[in-house]
């Protein structure tokens, strides 16, 4: 008898709504992105074609070369790492940059893994968002979302951020990731600011 009361009682308790995550480090923040727009997360060595200051990569993996987005550019308002200026009195020593050059189309190559999670773009092609970390798999009730505040929205740090993810009072919030804004050209994500 007191087994069919605790069932009762365990029926008659509403149940939260849950949402499932993809939560991963960028900097010193974590982010996420609903589980539904995440085609999967893959593990790479190396990056082609990455030159300093663009924010496009490729990958090569499984027969597949995708396109990398560096996310970091897009999210982080402070990313952007101003060009060196050259003053017209300057002399150039076009042997050096030559070898410089020659230096920098070297593939990139990671001391550790680096991760990417795969999603689709605006086109439906599959694209790389490069992240610093191992993701986890996280589920969250619905009460843990809040908005953000409009004054952050649109002088904060953080860009193409559509809401927070505060777990328990302790924790540090977790970004929630706008995908769409995120696949925006940097200079629509600039205009924007």
């Amino acid at each position: 008898m007191a087994l069919l009361n605790s069932l009762r009682a365990l029926r008659s308790k509403p149940v939260e709504a849950t949402r499932q995550l993809l939560v991963f480090p960028l900097r010193q923040e974590r982010f996420a992105l609903p589980l539904a727009i995440v085609h999967r997360v893959i593990e790479i060595d190396r990056l082609y074609a990455q030159q300093d200051g663009t924010e496009t990569a490729i990958a090569l993996a499984h027969n597949e070369n995708i396109p990398v987005l560096n996310i970091q550019q897009r999210i982080f308002v402070n990313a952007q790492t101003p060009a060196k200026r050259i003053e017209s009195d300057t002399q150039i020593d076009t042997q050096h940059v030559s070898s410089q050059d020659a230096a920098n189309q070297q593939p990139s190559t990671f001391a550790t893994p680096q991760y990417l999670i795969l999603v689709y773009n605006l086109q439906g092609d599959i694209t790389g968002l490069l992240i610093d970390g191992p993701p986890t798999l996280q589920r969250f009730a619905e009460s843990a979302f809040q908005p953000l505040s409009g004054l952050y929205q649109q002088e904060g740090g953080i860009r193409c951020v559509s809401g927070l993810v505060l777990s328990r009072a302790d924790c540090a919030p977790i970004f929630l990731l706008n995908l769409a804004q995120v696949m925006q050209s940097q200079t629509a994500l600039s205009g924007s600011m």
